[in-house]
């Protein structure tokens, strides 16, 4: 047992250090040796956990995308917190998260822009963890309207214009190199007033 956990640990931590050496040097310039350098263990060894960059690369991303996940959940099971506030508190972790990284928003962008024949497979992963972001939030809309805390509304219509701010807050970030988006937070504070009952 201890042999697995230590090995979970060591690929969580390569993991760690290779989205570094991604948001550095980008896709196309990371190598093998480089995220091995970084993490200090020889290039053979990094093959013991990840077959490829790529495979390197996709787990990174998830690591990511989890991580987002893991803390709007925790938020979500918070019951002494209103629904409004919790949708709220939500998107400013999104947010707050798409800034901090928004190099690494900028090398997934280039990947798929790019179009690499194995961008589908990113494509995926990144779809699947946004509709279940999605459902979250859909759920917590709905939670809202049963308690009474949110007008009566459309939570598919809700929930797409939810997903508007993130990614406008993407393009922002990545596109036209915004040093902030506390604009885009701060209308979202302001959209998400309006929904209440």
């Amino acid at each position: 047992m201890a042999r697995f956990v230590e090995h979970d640990e060591r690929q969580h931590e390569i993991l760690e250090k290779a989205l570094d050496v991604f948001v550095e040097e980008g896709f196309n310039d990371t190598t093998f040796q480089k995220v091995a350098d970084r993490v200090d263990i020889r290039r053979t060894t990094l093959y013991q956990y990840f077959k490829d960059k790529l495979e390197l690369f996709h787990f990174s991303i998830k690591q990511f995308l989890c991580a987002i996940e893991d803390d709007v959940m925790q938020l979500a099971r918070q019951k002494e917190i209103m629904a409004p506030e919790k949708i709220t508190r939500a998107m400013l972790v999104v947010l707050k998260r798409l800034e901090t990284n928004r190099k690494l928003l900028s090398v997934i962008l280039n990947f798929l822009v790019n179009d690499y024949s194995d961008a589908k497979i990113l494509k995926y992963h990144i779809r699947r963890r946004t509709i279940r972001f999605r459902r979250i939030i859909a759920n917590l809309i709905i939670d809202g309207i049963n308690a009474g805390e949110i007008k009566p509304v459309r939570v598919r219509e809700i929930n797409e214009l939810i997903f508007t701010f993130i990614k406008a807050a993407i393009l922002e970030l990545t596109v036209l190199h915004s040093d902030n988006i506390d604009h885009i937070i701060s209308n979202f504070e302001a959209y998400v007033n309006l929904l209440r009952a």
